[in-house]
């Protein structure tokens, strides 16, 4: 009790510049250890560049539809002899919109040479919520419904938008997370469906 009150007798005899000068160092502290956490904890995509050069992993996923239509489905495998063009991203993403445009329009070249797009919804929001996503696009993209996730955790996808192209052969070839401009896409897709 006595060696407290000598503390805050000794802290009372500090002048204001010190205080400043000792708040200063304690704010830095707290935002450097902040900022260390934040680095530490946030996804990163290294679990989806590990696939590069692998095999991608095979899916069937259901093409979103109104409710009470037919349901039909998409397989990966099914694809095999196509390149194929993969865009992860959920609505409420503000760079996916960008980049499902962009990917719209480096790909349109080379559709008539075999590739696919599909744009895999993670997880899967309702068939309104999509449907009003695709008519701001402004065009109607090929959105298959990832509901649990199991599509995306087998790519490792963990920021969004993340962008896969895959070859003929169905082995990973490029990775892209967050925007991608058009020229990039188009070196790669060249390397796999050249016009």
């Amino acid at each position: 009790m006595v060696e407290t009150k000598r503390v805050i007798a000794r802290m009372r005899t500090l002048s204001a510049p010190t205080w400043l000068w000792m708040s200063v160092i304690a704010v830095t502290l707290i935002a450097v250890l902040l900022a260390i956490g934040v680095r530490v904890s946030a996804p990163s995509d290294a679990s989806t560049r590990a696939l590069l050069g692998k095999p991608a992993p095979d899916f069937t996923l259901p093409v979103a539809a109104a409710p009470g239509a037919t349901p039909q489905t998409i397989s990966l495998a099914a694809q095999r002899g196509r390149p194929v063009l993969l865009v992860f991203f959920f609505t409420l993403c503000t760079h996916c919109q960008p980049q499902l445009r962009t990917v719209h329009t480096a790909a349109a070249p080379y559709v008539n040479h075999g590739l696919v797009t599909y744009t895999i919804n993670t997880p899967a929001e309702s068939f309104d919520v999509l449907s009003s996503y695709g008519s701001r696009l402004g065009f109607t993209p090929t959105i298959l419904r990832d509901t649990q996730a199991t599509v995306a955790r087998s790519y490792g996808v963990q920021l969004y938008p993340t962008t896969i192209l895959i070859d003929t052969q169905g082995v990973v070839r490029s990775v892209w997370t967050g925007e991608t401009d058009e020229a990039t896409l188009n070196h790669a897709l060249r390397q796999v469906a050249a016009p």
